[in-house]
């Protein structure tokens, strides 16, 4: 049989509801989210029969509705979603402050868990103490205000909300009672994260079916170990997974006009079909994932680790680099403040903020020389993390791309002009010994022709530049050993301790082994060698011929 869905399976619609409560100004505590006091009391008083509140009612109704912009509001603002949806609402919140800096929004929001979220709100909405404005799911509206008594009927604020944006299904779905008691924002789906590494190690490939995860699952057991298992769930993964499951069986929708559409028989098949998983060692049992210690399967070590090889998780919440952003930018940031020569146009190899070690200057910090492979490193991961970074994140991606840009046409200035290598110690060509190093040279190699591909440097500057250092490589470096070919002229390991052979000299950087097919140096050149490829592929590069 196959999977149900390998894609997007299950959409939930995510809907902005207010609540009756009202939000607090400074020193009214009736003001409502983007009214006035007088429209909160109309809300307040509805059904009064007094001819003033009718006045009231129909003074604000309808496009006579202004938001107000002097007095000082606070509203509170609820919502639930991994940490994309958390930074994507946060600069809506600060865009929208701007706009009316009479008004603070006041936010609360957490990850769902294992529906902890919904438990803490209906227990809030039964004591009218929940947020201002809440992200629900469509069906909480029939669960908590199926006759309009928790949340606010929008249709009486079409003057201020363009309800002609939504399609008009989905504001129908939005009302119950009569009143539209929300309006959509968005879509989500469940869909399959599989770790291919792990399923590499395992010797299988990601499942497409129902029968190669279960499969998976004896395969994980014999090959890794019982640790291992090919798809982790918890209770309320495991109940969405049997829903796509019996509708697959069965060919009918789980509920229809909000009634259940399977007997306690195909619900028992169905809890049945999840146990087998179990016994089939394809998901580890609740307690093991309990005993975990993770709050939710995809901030779960295990997972992280690969040790859980698989999970079914909405599309946006597991893989969320952008939580991580402020960090990588804070530390590259530092990177360049204390490493960097604006002399040299070079990275020092250290920095010891307590100048302390004996390598290290007692005045900058700094080591005292330039190590080519550790800027091969630097700069690798420069355009390894821009390839991975969302573009549309335009500020962040742009301060990576100055300080790559910048140390990469740095260390280019003393890029050998005859082999096209750069040297050990990068700006000594000079010194005795000095010598022309494979591992970092291919390096350089390797994120100019991936800065090629990613866009951020220009093909007809600088693909020949990588593409010359491979060439060189493949005709100086490459030599031939009792019929064996090897890759020479790697330096084996360097480093700044307080042994004193690791004193940041130039005399230490020259004194450490030169080797061949050190996997520093046959890794890189072989990344470089890819990206070459890649570029070929795709129509973009030159020809590399080694004579």
């Amino acid at each position: 049989m196959k999977m149900y869905k390998k894609g997007i399976a299950l959409l939930l619609e995510a809907i902005i509801i207010f609540t009756l409560a009202g939000c607090s100004g400074e020193s009214d505590k009736e003001t409502t989210a983007a009214t006035t006091k007088t429209e909160t009391e109309t809300v307040e008083t509805e059904g009064a029969e007094s001819e003033e509140e009718e006045t009231k009612a129909a003074e604000v109704s309808g496009d006579a509705l202004k938001i107000n912009t002097t007095d000082g509001i606070t509203i509170t603002f609820g919502w639930w979603g991994g940490d994309s949806r958390h930074q994507a609402t946060l600069a809506a919140i600060e865009a929208f402050e701007a706009k009316y800096p009479n008004i603070t929004i006041e936010p609360t929001y957490g990850a769902w868990g294992n529906g902890d979220w919904e438990t803490k709100m209906s227990a809030q909405y039964a004591a009218g103490t929940a947020s201002d404005v809440s992200q629900i799911n469509w069906n909480w509206i029939e669960a908590y205000s199926n006759e309009g008594q928790t949340f606010v009927d929008l249709n009486d604020y079409a003057g201020i909300i363009d309800l002609s944006q939504f399609p008009e299904a989905a504001l129908t779905d939005s009302t119950f009672a009569g009143e539209l008691q929300g309006i959509p924002i968005s879509l989500t789906g469940r869909i399959f994260y599989w770790d291919k590494t792990t399923f590499d190690e395992a010797g299988i490939h990601t499942p497409t079916s129902l029968e190669e995860l279960r499969a998976a699952g004896a395969t994980f057991k014999e090959v890794l170990g019982e640790e291992y298992y090919p798809l982790a769930m918890n209770e309320y993964d495991r109940m969405v997974f049997m829903v796509f499951y019996l509708e697959s069986v069965y060919g009918k929708a789980w509920v229809e006009d909000g009634e259940l559409q399977y007997s306690e028989e195909e619900i028992f098949k169905g809890l049945e079909f999840i146990q087998s998983l179990e016994d089939d060692h394809v998901i580890p049992g609740i307690r093991k994932l309990a005993g975990d210690g993770a709050d939710s399967i995809d901030k779960n070590s295990k997972w992280t680790d690969g040790t859980y090889a698989g999970i079914f998780e909405w599309d946006s919440s597991a893989f969320d680099n952008k939580k991580y952003y402020d960090d990588i930018i804070s530390q590259y940031k530092n990177v360049r403040e204390f490493l960097y020569c604006e002399d040299a146009r070079l990275y020092y190899h250290g920095y010891d903020e307590a100048k302390i070690q004996m390598w290290a200057d007692k005045e900058t910090g700094q080591s005292g020389n330039f190590w080519l492979r550790a800027m091969g490193w630097f700069l690798m991961s420069l355009t390894d993390n821009m390839y991975i970074m969302d573009k549309n994140n335009r500020e962040d991606f742009k301060v990576l791309e100055d300080i790559f840009i910048e140390a990469l046409t740095g260390i280019l200035n003393y890029q050998d002009k005859e082999t096209n290598l750069f040297y050990q110690i990068i700006d000594k060509k000079e010194v005795e010994g000095n010598y022309l190093e494979t591992s970092g040279s291919a390096m350089i190699a390797y994120v100019i022709l991936e800065g090629c591909r990613l866009g951020i440097l220009q093909k007809e500057q600088y693909e020949e530049i990588g593409v010359g250092i491979i060439r060189s490589l493949m005709d100086l470096k490459i030599i031939e050993e009792n019929g064996v070919l090897k890759l020479s002229d790697m330096c084996s390991v360097a480093g700044l301790g307080s042994d004193n052979m690791r004193d940041g000299t130039a005399t230490y950087y020259l004194s450490e082994p030169v080797v061949c097919d050190n996997q520093k140096g046959t890794g890189a050149f072989m990344m470089a060698y890819a990206q070459m490829l890649l570029l070929r592929k795709e129509g973009k590069t030159v020809q590399c011929e080694h004579s």
